[in-house]
């Protein structure tokens, strides 16, 4: 819907980590989760509705990732909740064809 905003979201990886996240708009709380097993969560969200972001600003988000695929192959996925002014929430579940993923 054009009139959605993105208010959190989460991605988890297998066979990755996390190197670097870099575009983190200002009111987003993040925490990564670089398990040694090699399966890594990323949780986003914001409390403030004035920092929650139109499409491109969630796209802008950008993750640097290591892998390591000695035990199992690298995959990718996530969900993303996204609101209207309304305040009800709406959750989008990505997989790696949602994402743009490139080489490092």
């Amino acid at each position: 819907m054009p009139d959605e905003r993105v208010v959190a979201f989460e991605i988890d990886l297998t066979s990755g980590m996390v190197v670097s996240l870099s575009n983190l708009p200002k009111g987003w709380y993040v925490v990564v989760d670089n398990d040694a097993s090699w399966r890594t969560k990323v949780r986003g969200n914001t409390l403030v509705g004035a920092a929650a972001l139109d499409p491109q600003g969630f796209r802008n988000i950008q993750l640097t990732v290591e892998k390591n695929e000695s035990l199992l192959p690298f995959a990718v996925s996530g969900e993303v909740s996204v609101t209207t002014n309304s305040g009800k929430e709406r959750l989008i579940r990505l997989g790696k064809a949602d994402m743009s993923i490139a080489p490092k």
